[in-house]
């Protein structure tokens, strides 16, 4: 994967100092703790990718989307809050039992048809 990088996901190399300059706005504002994080934010964006990218190329291509896909549900998570991820997860996971169960159910079934369908022709409705 030429030119993947950590900042090249995140934001642009031009926000940088527009960012620094919200910061310190933030900071005579006197939002600090939203402040620092916006400057660590930035300063790992500039520090990491090139300790990141080497690592990055020798990966394979599945791992780099499973990394990508950890990120993306860890983002969710923080931007949803913990309740709602909560209810998100546990209607997913009852979905996914549902059809697990129904497929079960069904399977026998669609044995015995792929074995005696041809003997019965399907319905064109």
């Amino acid at each position: 994967m030429g030119g993947f990088t950590l900042a090249s996901l995140l934001i642009p190399e031009e926000a940088y100092l527009l960012i620094f300059v919200a910061s310190g706005l933030l900071i005579i504002i006197g939002l600090k703790r939203i402040a620092f994080a916006l400057m660590g934010f930035v300063l790992i964006s500039i520090l990491l990718p090139p300790f990141l990218e080497p690592l990055l190329a020798e990966l394979p291509d599945w791992v780099i989307w499973a990394i990508l896909a950890f990120v993306a549900l860890a983002l969710l998570r923080a931007l949803l809050g913990r309740d709602i991820w909560a209810n998100m997860w546990g209607t997913l996971l009852g979905n996914l039992l549902t059809a697990l169960v129904m497929g079960l159910i069904r399977l026998p079934v669609r044995m015995i048809r792929g074995l005696f369908g041809w003997m019965v022709p399907r319905r064109r409705d």
